[in-house]
């Protein structure tokens, strides 16, 4: 299908799952890792960038593809829902029709208490034409968050004071910034810690010791190739 222009986040069980690459008043595409059982019907959370509370959603997953997504049919929309859809629609519709600036770079924000670990990576990024912003610990990503929305945030989990997972659940707790997307970037590996990361809604994991700054770079391209 094709990728959505506005980003719209896919909620589960109150729990960010991905995001929605296209939709009409049938269904939905969502570009999600998680793992949905086909013909099950399951509820669900569209949220819009800024909304103050999620549509809510009863759909039967028809189709999908591990890693990648699933494609959605929407069943037993109430009145209420389907006025509420609708409005996501035409906002989606408003954002498909208007100009876009196709000059702008993307923006980055990379996350990252090792000084050398941040500035290697920031530039190979800004070397691919990104415009990147650092930060060394969380408070200074909060402080940036407020003034600034990335494109993308690079996530390192383990910082002092407040870690990765504690700034990656405060985002998706806050309606202004649970939409952006995350990649975690660290020397964390563990299944447990995938599966945690997972569970807060991210856009990748990836693992410092076999993450080369041509290997992350190849990543964000590929990344930013899927959802524009």
């Amino acid at each position: 299908m094709e990728k959505t222009p506005l980003r719209i986040s896919v909620l589960h069980e109150g729990k960010l799952i991905g995001i929605v690459r296209d939709m009409n008043e049938e269904g939905m595409s969502v570009a999600t890792p998680k793992t949905f059982e086909v013909g099950r019907q399951y509820e669900f959370g569209l949220s819009l960038p800024g909304a103050l509370r999620a549509v809510a959603i009863k759909g039967f997953v028809m189709n999908t593809t591990p890693a990648e997504g699933i494609v959605v049919g929407f069943i037993d929309l109430a009145p209420e829902a389907l006025e509420s859809l609708k409005g996501v629609l035409r906002k989606l519709d408003d954002a498909k029709a208007a100009p876009r600036d196709t000059s702008r770079k993307s923006k980055i924000l990379i996350v990252e208490d090792s000084d050398q670990i941040r500035n290697v990576y920031k530039g190979r990024l800004m070397l691919d034409g990104y415009e990147v912003a650092d930060a060394s610990s969380a408070m200074d990503a909060i402080k940036y968050l407020r003034e600034e929305l990335p494109d993308l945030i690079l996530l390192d989990l383990v910082m002092p004071v407040m870690d990765g997972f504690k700034l990656l659940k405060m985002i998706r707790e806050t309606s202004s910034l649970s939409h952006l997307p995350v990649i975690i970037l660290s020397a964390k590996g563990a299944s447990e810690e995938i599966e945690k990361a997972l569970q807060l809604g991210i856009s990748g994991y990836l693992i410092k010791t076999t993450t080369s700054p041509v290997k992350l770079s190849q990543e964000i391209k590929e990344y930013f190739r899927k959802n524009g």
